[in-house]
């Protein structure tokens, strides 16, 4: 291997558990429902783009408030999140995530387990563990 490739980051596979796609699914109905489909369209996208990112460098995200009762819950597991929000809007979303390293059978995984309004407490146990990802 070559001393470039040992320098660059890993690109880490980003996957969704079904209450992240879940949550996407209903904002995207909320979002249609009060602005129209090419609203929450973009909406819909713009946080693809924002999920995408994770691909490379997902350690640059800030510990989420949750991230103590998650370490106690999961065995030392760190809980991560990702502020996205809109262009010109007041509104963000909190993209809760952990971190898996590379095994002999899996690539490094960003795993996405909730989505969540800003406006949202904060979770107390949840989410749940990695095992209940999408590809």
């Amino acid at each position: 291997m070559t001393q470039a490739a040992q320098d660059e980051p890993p690109v880490y596979q980003v996957r969704l558990a079904e209450d992240a796609a879940r949550q996407i699914d209903n904002e995207w109905r909320r979002q249609a429902e009060a602005r129209g489909a090419a609203f929450a369209d973009t909406w819909r996208a713009d946080l693809r783009t924002a999920l995408a990112s994770l691909a490379t460098l997902p350690g640059r995200c800030s510990l989420a408030p949750e991230n103590s009762v998650y370490q106690q819950v999961h065995h030392g597991v760190t809980l991560r999140r990702l502020l996205y929000r809109r262009r010109n809007s007041g509104s963000a979303w909190r993209l809760l995530f952990t971190l898996h390293k590379q095994t002999a059978n899996d690539p490094p995984t960003v795993h996405m387990h909730q989505v969540r309004h800003g406006g949202q407490s904060p979770l107390t146990q949840r989410p749940t563990p990695a095992d209940d990802t999408n590809a």
